[in-house]
């Protein structure tokens, strides 16, 4: 049963994929920052507190950022804290995505509807990588708050278009 279910699961992220495409309307045009990094990343993630209390999450990530490059990821969650590397994002709407998709993480694991985090790593073990469902959903929620997100920085001068 499970294999039928991570089967329906790993198409319906594929189908996604293939069919989603980032159109970032609004993003599209060149942003800049008013406030520090770690004040962007502070400020990204407070702007998800409705949805952290929706969803029955508590508490906030808490966070740090780095200004190494890593070779591999943008930012990783791990033990309820977000890391963000600042080098390996382009540009501030890659930057923030990339918080929201890490605080999806912190949905997925402190979420009451998930009750253990072992799935997401079985995923990994058997080689699915981006196609873990766990990862299509953080990447679907970070495109659906994208543009909200930008427009609420944008209100709080925290960010604005150049």
């Amino acid at each position: 049963m499970e294999l039928i279910i991570g089967t329906i699961l790993q198409c319906i992220s594929l189908i996604t994929a293939i069919y989603t495409r980032r159109t970032y309307v609004e993003s599209k045009k060149v942003w800049t920052m008013n406030v520090s990094y770690l004040r962007l990343v502070k400020e990204t993630i407070l702007f998800t507190g409705e949805i952290l209390y929706q969803k029955g999450v508590r508490q906030y990530p808490t966070f740090r950022i780095s200004y190494y490059k890593h070779k591999k990821f943008k930012g990783y969650y791990r033990d309820s804290k977000i890391v963000i590397y600042i080098n390996n994002n382009n540009d501030v709407p890659e930057l923030i995505e990339t918080v929201l998709h890490e605080v999806c993480h912190h949905i997925q694991f402190r979420s009451q509807l998930y009750k253990h985090w072992k799935p997401y790593e079985y995923y990994n073990a058997i080689g699915w990588g981006r196609n873990n469902p766990y990862e299509a959903e953080a990447r679907e929620f970070a495109y659906k708050c994208i543009e909200p997100c930008l427009k609420h920085l944008e209100g709080k001068k925290i960010i604005a278009r150049k």
